[in-house]
């Protein structure tokens, strides 16, 4: 995995390589945010949380781009930002 300064210059990551990065992770920094975020639903959420202020943060705050890099409308990623339930518009 390689990282440079260009979101679109980025090397996609597969499928393996994400087994690999949680295959990485000691159990014990899975288990406590488990515990904090209510199981498994609030974790994924967290996460989603978290991945979706990286993507806006690599478009340069244009949620518009991001939006559309996600594959998702505008007002999906503001419902997410704010932490309604995201649903697919």
């Amino acid at each position: 995995m390689h990282t440079t300064n260009k979101l679109e210059d980025r090397e996609v990551i597969t499928a393996k390589e994400i087994d690999d990065l949680f295959n990485r992770i000691e159990w014990s920094l899975i288990v406590q945010p488990l515990k904090e975020c209510n199981g498994f639903t609030g974790l994924m959420k967290r996460i989603q949380v978290a991945l979706v202020q990286r993507i806006v943060k690599e478009h340069n705050g244009e949620k518009t781009s991001a939006a559309r890099f996600l594959n998702r409308t505008y007002r999906w990623l503001r419902k997410s930002e704010v932490g309604h339930s995201p649903r697919r518009d």
